[in-house]
């Protein structure tokens, strides 16, 4: 006799709770003999990140930055059943330039596999990418790779600060072996103030 494990989802007031259930196999067919609650989707781990939520403006610390490369704003928010967290970002670049607006979608969640957080992101430019965040010191590491669209693959480590309020540092490092000597970007992400409208 063998025996074998999954996972229901049972649905109460819109969240999913994970039942792992547990049969066993017999010759005539299989019966349930246990039942318990499966391993939480890591949203305790996610409430850390919870500071994220809100609509943000990105403003670099150059102002000519702001001219050559446009306006980037992002929502945040928890998707429906809480199990990550959903950003999505618009960089719409200067008129003159008749470059398209690009759109990026980025999930973060808890990845059982690895026993961390991590996030996958697409852009409406055709790259995608993947990442692991980490908290160090008061700030959130993010380690990432991503493949672009004429299929070049690329790494970098993003790095977010969050002062406690509405401002949150963001830079981007690169990586040792980067071949050209661009200095790491660095922008400030400002929360927009929250709508008081009924």
């Amino acid at each position: 006799m063998k025996s074998c494990a999954w996972r229901a989802c049972s649905w109460r007031a819109s969240s999913c709770a994970a039942v792992a259930l547990v049969w066993l196999m017999l010759p005539g067919g299989g019966r349930l003999v246990a039942e318990e609650p499966a391993p939480d989707v890591g949203r305790d781990t996610l409430e850390d990140l919870e500071w994220m939520i809100g609509e943000w403006l990105l403003v670099p610390e150059d102002d000519a930055e702001t001219k050559h490369s446009g306006t980037m704003t992002m929502t945040v928010r928890w998707d429906d059943g809480r199990a990550f967290i959903v950003r999505e970002a618009t960089l719409t670049p200067p008129a003159e330039s008749g470059e398209p607006v690009v759109t990026l979608q980025q999930r973060i969640g808890w990845d059982p596999l690895v026993d961390r957080i991590r996030s996958w992101s697409f852009s409406s430019d055709g790259s995608r990418a993947e990442a692991t965040w980490f908290e160090e010191a008061g700030s959130w590491i993010v380690r990432g790779t991503a493949v672009l669209p004429d299929g070049t693959q690329a790494s970098s480590t993003n790095i977010y600060t969050f002062d406690g309020q509405d401002r949150c540092a963001w830079r981007i490092v690169r990586p040792p072996l980067a071949t050209d000597d661009s200095p790491p970007t660095r922008a400030t992400w400002v929360r927009k103030p929250r709508s008081t409208t009924p």
